[in-house]
C-alpha cells in the first residue's frame, strides 16, 4: 500500500548522514554496555539488564535484525481495564503463560542510533525498572522531504494529508484524525517534539466483554504476538491499536513514518480479517449479530 512512497522520488537535506540500516539489537546491546556496564549481561542473541531488587529486562535479537524487549510483571491477564494510565510506547502481552510488558523495536532510518536507543532505554528505565534515567532531553526541529516542521507531529500530519492524501476527518487542540479508508487513524499533538502517537480505535467487542472476555483476550493476544512492534491496548469497552515512536534528529522522516505506518495497518489488516473472517472465531460474529439486534432502533 505505501510501498511506492520512497526516499528516492523526493528531495532530502544534503548534509543528513546516512539513515540506519543495520541490526539493531546489536546497535541498543552496545549503547546499553556504555549506559549500563555494571548491569548489562550479554549472551549471544541475548542480554539482560539487572537492576537489584527488580525482575530483570530481557533483551532478545528477532526477526529481520530488530530487538524484542520484555519485562515480567505481577499482572493475571492483559486487561488494563482498571488502570489509570498506561504509557502505550510497551504493550501488555501473554507470552508462553507469562504476563510481560513486551515490544519489538527496530531503529531501520533513524539517523542518530544513539539517540534512538536513548529513548528507548529511558522507557525502559521509567516503565520496566522504576527508576528516573539521567539522559538529555532535546528539542530539534524534524526533517521531512527536506523541509523542517516545529514538532514530528506536524511533520506527520503532512505526510498523512500531503504526501498520502487522506482527508482529516476531526481535529481539536490534542489531535487530529484522518481518514484511512473507512477507520479514523488520530494522532496525538504531542508535547515532545521527536514522539509521534498514533492509533486505532476499536469497539467491536461492546456488550460482549463481560461474556466472552476470556475468549476476546485470547483472540487478541494472538494478533497481537505476530505483531510485536505494534501495541494492542485492551480494555472493557475497547481496543486501542497504537503505534508510539520517536524521530532522531538528523533523520529525514518519509521512509520512517512509511514503515511505522505499514506496521500499523499490517496489525490493523490481521486484526480484522481474524474477526470477519476466521472460521474458529464465528463465535464472535455472531454474538455481536445478537448484540446488534437486540438494540434499540435510532431515532429518526
Amino acid at each position: 500500500m505505501f510501498g511506492k512512497i520512497l526516499r528516492g522520488a523526493f528531495g532530502q537535506p544534503k548534509d543528513l548522514p546516512e539513515q540506519f540500516s543495520g541490526d539493531s539489537y546489536e546497535a541498543f546491546v552496545e549503547f546499553l554496555g556504555r549506559s549500563f556496564l555494571a548491569q548489562t549481561v550479554v549472551r549471544g542473541d541475548t542480554a539482560e539488564l539487572r537492576i537489584e531488587g527488580r525482575q530483570p529486562v530481557k533483551i532478545t535479537r528477532f526477526e529481520r535484525e530488530s530487538l524484542l524487549v520484555e519485562f515480567e510483571t505481577q499482572r493475571l491477564d492483559i486487561d488494563l481495564t482498571n488502570t489509570e494510565y498506561f504509557d502505550p510506547f510497551f504493550a501488555v502481552m501473554n507470552i508462553d503463560g507469562k504476563v510481560v510488558m513486551a515490544r519489538q523495536f527496530n531503529f531501520d532510518f533513524q539517523g542518530d542510533i544513539n539517540d534512538a536507543s536513548e529513548k528507548l532505554l529511558f522507557h525502559i528505565s521509567e516503565t520496566m525498572v522504576g527508576e528516573k534515567y539521567s539522559g538529555k532531553l532535546i528539542h530539534f526541529r524534524p526533517y521531512l522531504n527536506g523541509k523542517t516542521y516545529g514538532a514530528s507531529w506536524q511533520a506527520f500530519a503532512h505526510f498523512m494529508k500531503e504526501i498520502k492524501g487522506d482527508r482529516v476527518t476531526s481535529e481539536a487542540s490534542n489531535y487530529i484524525s484522518f481518514d484511512t479508508g473507512g477507520l479514523p487513524l488520530g494522532l496525538q499533538k504531542s508535547d515532545n517534539s521527536q514522539e509521534i502517537i498514533i492509533s486505532y480505535d476499536l469497539r467491536d467487542y461492546e456488550g460482549l466483554y463481560d461474556k466472552y472476555r476470556e475468549q476476546i483476550l485470547e483472540l487478541i493476544n494472538g494478533v497481537a504476538l505476530r505483531h510485536r512492534q505494534i501495541c494492542f491496548l485492551i480494555d472493557r469497552e475497547r481496543l486501542l491499536i497504537c503505534n508510539k515512536f520517536y524521530v532522531s534528529p538528523e533523520t529525514d522522516a518519509l521512509n520512517l513514518f512509511t514503515a511505522q505506518l505499514q506496521a500499523m495497518h499490517d496489525a490493523l489488516l490481521d486484526y480484522l480479517t481474524t474477526v470477519q473472517e476466521a472460521p474458529e472465531h464465528a463465535w464472535l460474529r455472531a454474538a455481536r449479530e445478537v448484540f446488534v439486534r437486540g438494540q434499540p432502533l435510532p431515532r429518526a
